[in-house]
């Protein structure tokens, strides 16, 4: 009788990270309740059954809001959970084999900020990728050091909403400058302040 060999500890890790056909659908479908806690399983199938039957993947929410699928992909996920805060899930590549959970937390109170947060595919929280670090003078057009160190005293705060580029890993972070900034500090800044910067997908975390 032919004796099997034992698999490696090697081999069975990376089998474990492997992605067999994995998709934002399934893993939007088994997300843990207590980072949804508003919206069970079931409605989110009917949801996703809503959306790839090209009806209007709409649930009734708490408050009389309503939860909208606005865009499913079998790598991206874009949800409206109230009309001023949405979730984001995306997976990102770590090689040829792995990928991660990137979830983007949005709300609006009245300007928009987002949260980055990553998972694995068992939905653990990682904490291994860093986080883009964005202060006001990442947005401004010079190299004057004097002029960054003014921009970013005057500029006391710092609003962001972060948004995939449809069909890339790049991060779209726009800033609430222009809305937040009185207008004399404005026009002292005037053409020297960019709308939005790209960060891209590293496989460590998010860089310009």
């Amino acid at each position: 009788m032919m004796k099997r060999k034992p698999v490696s500890l090697l081999m069975i890790c990376l089998l474990s990270m492997t992605v067999q056909a994995v998709n934002v659908q399934e893993l939007f479908l088994n997300m843990p309740a207590s980072l949804l806690p508003t919206l069970p399983k079931a409605a989110r199938q009917d949801l996703v059954d809503f959306y790839t039957n090209n009806r209007v993947a709409a649930m009734p929410a708490a408050f009389n809001n309503q939860m909208v699928l606005k865009n499913l992909t079998n790598d991206y996920l874009l949800l409206q959970t109230t009309p001023s805060s949405t979730i984001q899930l995306k997976l990102l590549p770590l090689n040829d084999t792995a990928t991660v959970i990137a979830v983007i937390h949005t709300a609006q109170g009245p300007l928009e900020d987002s949260r980055l947060l990553f998972y694995g595919l068992d939905w653990k929280p990682l904490d291994r990728f860093y986080q883009p670090v964005l202060k006001p003078h990442s947005f401004l057009k010079s190299t004057d050091e004097s002029l960054i160190a003014r921009f970013d005293t005057v500029c006391n705060r710092l609003f962001v909403r972060l948004t995939f580029e449809a069909g890339t890993t790049t991060l779209l972070a726009e800033h609430a400058l222009k809305t937040d900034l009185t207008e004399d500090i404005l026009q002292a800044y005037d053409g020297m302040i960019e709308d939005a910067i790209r960060l891209h997908w590293t496989g460590d975390g998010f860089e310009r």
